[in-house]
């Protein structure tokens, strides 16, 4: 089966969404004392990538 480019950043989207919840579980198994560099950077992270996806996708669109 072949993805379109928007299929293919749709697809992109769930799996960060399924990546920063197996993140959250795995930081959450960190010792408190350790947890709040991870934790930081957990919450930048999903920033990041928004910022990222939306340059793709217009980057798509503009292919289109």
């Amino acid at each position: 089966m072949k993805y379109s480019n928007i299929d293919y950043v749709a697809k992109l989207w769930k799996k960060r969404i399924k990546i920063l919840k197996q993140m959250k579980g795995k930081i959450d198994k960190i010792p408190v004392d350790f947890r709040k560099d991870f934790t930081l950077k957990y919450f930048e992270l999903p920033r990041q990538m928004r910022e990222m996806m939306a340059l793709l996708e217009h980057k798509v669109l503009m292919a289109s």
